[in-house]
């Protein structure tokens, strides 16, 4: 699974159940197997059958059945079996972030986090991503006070260069660029040096507000290519980090490589779970690409793609009037 081989995965797991069919754990692996093959129906079947072998299960079977729905773009089912969680819980708020998320609801996504006990590092992505630099900036230093208390390298590093991207928000790249040292030198004195991830991405960000487009693409590539396998492992990382590179692509004109990423956000089967409005913008960037191509039904399909995911997107959202104008004009053309 962690290389990726998932048909030999199976394999494997299917060997195993065969002389231990009652191992929950195996049929666990299969499940999630199923799952980062984007086969959502065989996962939810064997969600069942260990449904059935572990009753106690019942919370994370309905976590499950509803991140199902939500990959498969049922929206409203999705939402239906996210309801059924404890209301309140982390679970709960947790997962209706992410389907606000899917429909640009930003708005109601921040009143989930903000519920006591307030959720303070997705709240700080949140904001980071609304553009609101001051709030996260608020919320990344709590969370990066958590990371110093509890001796976490890795999570010191990834706040660090989250924080950096808010200073780049404020045109503050003098500061952008001393929290990337910052970030280097944890990276040097810590095992997990593949965390130099978090380096690249911020120094390709800080490239990129120095219109320097071709050292912010190679530093955004090594970002991406240091990124593990299976890309599902780390969901919140890969979406970002591939659509970072993406816009990267788009700004200095590679319109075919800025295509290729963005459709390889698309294709992750579980790693776009947390990051919807990633998901849904990877369909507007999609219809900018073919429209700039002159493919009037490409665009038009993708634009229209977007829209329905977010029909009922907060108000004022660039993305949402940009597509709506340009879909109207693509569809009163000749």
């Amino acid at each position: 699974m962690a290389m990726g081989e998932y048909e030999k995965a199976l394999e494997t797991t299917k060997s195993y159940l065969a002389n231990h069919p009652d191992v929950r754990g195996f049929h666990f692996k299969m499940a999630q197997t199923y799952l980062f093959q984007g086969k959502y129906d065989k996962a939810l079947d064997k969600w069942n059958e260990i449904l059935s072998l572990e009753p106690d299960f019942q919370l994370s079977y309905e976590i499950r059945k509803g991140d199902i729905y939500l990959l498969q773009g049922d929206l409203v089912r999705a939402e239906e079996q996210y309801k059924k969680l404890p209301e309140g819980s982390q679970a709960s708020r947790r997962r209706l972030v992410s389907l606000y998320l899917h429909q640009g609801k930003f708005s109601e996504a921040k009143n989930q986090l903000l519920i006591k006990p307030v959720q303070h590092e997705p709240l700080a992505y949140l904001y980071l991503r609304s553009g609101n630099h001051e709030e996260a900036l608020k919320e990344f230093d709590v969370v990066l006070n958590d990371a110093r208390k509890k001796e976490s390298l890795s999570r010191q590093i990834i706040t660090l260069s989250a924080k950096g991207a808010a200073y780049l928000q404020m045109k503050s790249i003098d500061k952008a660029l001393k929290i990337a040292d910052e970030t280097l030198e944890l990276v040097q004195a810590g095992l997990k040096k593949k965390t130099i991830r978090y380096y690249h991405l911020l120094m390709g960000k800080i490239e990129l507000e120095k219109n320097k487009s071709s050292r912010a693409i190679r530093s955004l590539t090594k970002a991406v290519d240091s990124l593990y396998a299976p890309e599902e492992n780390l969901p919140k990382v890969h979406a970002f980090f591939i659509s970072t590179l993406a816009q990267a692509h788009f700004d200095a004109g590679n319109l075919n490589k800025a295509q290729e990423n963005y459709e390889r956000i698309q294709s992750l089967a579980l790693g776009r779970l947390d990051d919807g409005d990633l998901y849904a913008k990877s369909f507007y960037m999609l219809g900018k690409i073919y429209d700039q191509r002159d493919r009037k039904e490409k665009a038009i399909e993708h634009y229209e793609k977007f829209l329905e995911f977010w029909k009922n997107a907060d108000p004022g959202i660039k993305e949402v009037e940009d597509a709506r104008k340009s879909l109207a004009e693509l569809q009163k053309s000749p």
